[in-house]
């Protein structure tokens, strides 16, 4: 039986009923606080028999005593409870009232009790539209230019945790989810991709409002604490992903260190490059499918420096072959991409008039 105490705001949702799962499989106390008493995400997915132990209290976040009461006792906060983007743009005071006013009762409960391991969600609508950057992949410390209610308040919840360091030396970290997908998922603007599928599972149409590229996260891994301890994060800053969430005691187990290969499989050779290059450029160039690597698909170049060409670049010999007059030129590939077969540069020399030694 562990020592430490959670309480878990907000409870009653998705990432809340994982994390209550996680923490029941590990014996852990739990106090589960959420002004719902709608356990059905629970009943689906925690075991019935780890339902009895958790503490549960309903209570409002937006009232501070209630929200010290309930911190009491706690070791480590998880603050997942607020409102989503339908609720807030439907009621902004509301929305305000609980994302952001409720946040900083947490910050105050866990300043009040001396809590020192606070983790708190905010969200990737702190940023713009696409059409705000110049990069497809945005870093943490991109620039905020929310768009909606909901990301204002969010963009606000990560400077009151700044300046709760700054000022009262309180540590937490922030975590930023995409769209978070999974049982248990079934509100929000990002819920429609799991309810389209479990729409194609009853056989039934589903149209989603929205479209484009998309970044999905599996609820259990956002809930799921990390493995070994990375510490709380004395600056308070954010993270697009799970793995920084929990300050908790070492593990044993240790995380993957590459792409995941198949069974048996030998491991796969340093050179395979991001397969985010595109199939043609990687043939042209002689790299073939990596043996090592089935999902995500990874090329390699043989050792021996054999590969195959491409359809374009074996018409091209067969052309140069058929005219002995020809004068013999380097391979296309070599041309296009700046090396040979072998892996070295192509360097054409001619030598020139004004070249004494030419």
């Amino acid at each position: 039986m562990s020592d430490e105490h959670f309480l878990i705001t907000g409870a009653m949702g998705c990432i809340g009923a994982w994390a209550v799962r996680q923490l029941a499989q590990e014996g852990v106390e739990m106090t589960l606080f959420d002004i719902s008493t709608d356990d059905k995400r629970l009943r689906l997915i925690v075991d019935a028999d780890d339902l009895a132990a958790p503490r549960r209290i309903q209570g409002d976040l937006t009232v501070t005593e209630q929200v010290l009461a309930a911190a009491e006792g706690a070791s480590h906060i998880v603050h997942l409870g607020a409102l989503q983007v339908p609720t807030c743009r439907a009621d902004p005071p509301l929305g305000a009232a609980i994302n952001v006013v409720g946040t900083a009762n947490v910050f105050e409960a866990a300043q009040a009790h001396g809590v020192r391991n606070l983790v708190y969600t905010s969200s990737v609508a702190v940023f713009g539209p696409p059409e705000a950057y110049d990069t497809d992949r945005l870093p943490n410390d991109a620039r905020r230019a929310p768009t909606t209610h909901y990301g204002v308040y969010k963009v606000a919840n990560e400077d009151t945790a700044k300046v709760y360091w700054h000022e009262n030396g309180i540590s937490s970290v922030g975590l930023r989810p995409h769209t978070v997908y999974g049982p248990g998922r079934d509100q929000g603007v990002t819920s429609y991709p799991c309810q389209a599928l479990l729409a194609a599972v009853r056989g039934q149409r589903y149209h989603i409002e929205y479209g484009g590229w998309m970044d999905f996260q599996y609820a259990p891994d956002v809930a799921a604490p990390p493995s070994p301890r990375r510490g709380p994060n004395p600056a308070a800053a954010t993270s697009t992903t799970s793995a920084a969430a929990w300050p908790r005691s070492p593990r044993s187990s240790k995380p993957s260190s590459g792409p995941p290969t198949s069974r048996g499989s030998p491991a796969a050779p340093s050179s395979c490059p991001s397969p985010a290059a595109s199939r043609t450029a990687r043939w042209r160039r002689g790299w073939v499918p990596c043996p090592a690597h089935r999902w995500p698909r990874a090329w390699h170049r043989p050792p021996n420096g054999s590969g195959r060409r491409s359809p374009t670049a074996a018409r091209s010999r067969r052309r140069r072959q058929a005219r002995p007059d020809a004068v013999s030129a380097p391979d296309s590939r070599s041309e296009r991409h700046g090396g040979d077969r072998t892996g070295s540069p192509a360097r054409i020399e001619a030598p020139r008039a004004e070249d004494p030694d030419g």
